[in-house]
């Protein structure tokens, strides 16, 4: 059992691997872990509150990753999908893991 810590996650460049490294902490105690802070608080389409969460993470060029925390509508699993430093909305994040801008981001369902 290894335990990973915020630098093995930022020197880390497989996404995937990167997956796996909060799995296994578990997305909650990871996050909380790293010190995140909220800079975007809304709530998705279905009544579902979303966080965009910033981290410090001093070997980036910005200083920090961020994170959308999402519940599924369907399962209620929740979920930190990283996202670009940029993004300033939980509704912008969202939408950029669709490769989509804000804007066009409305789904009539979500599943």
């Amino acid at each position: 059992d290894k335990t990973f810590n915020i630098n093995d996650f930022a020197k880390e460049t497989n996404e995937e691997i990167k997956r796996v490294m909060i799995e296994a902490l578990g997305a909650d105690a990871f996050f909380s872990q790293v010190k995140g802070k909220v800079v975007h608080r809304d709530i998705d389409g279905v009544g579902h509150p979303r966080e965009l969460v910033r981290i410090p993470v001093e070997e980036t060029t910005l200083g920090y990753v961020q994170a959308v925390h999402v519940i599924c509508p369907t399962t209620g699993r929740e979920y930190y999908l990283g996202v670009e430093p940029k993004i300033k909305t939980c509704q912008e994040a969202v939408a950029s893991t669709f490769g989509l801008k804000s804007s066009q981001y409305k789904p009539d369902r979500e599943s």
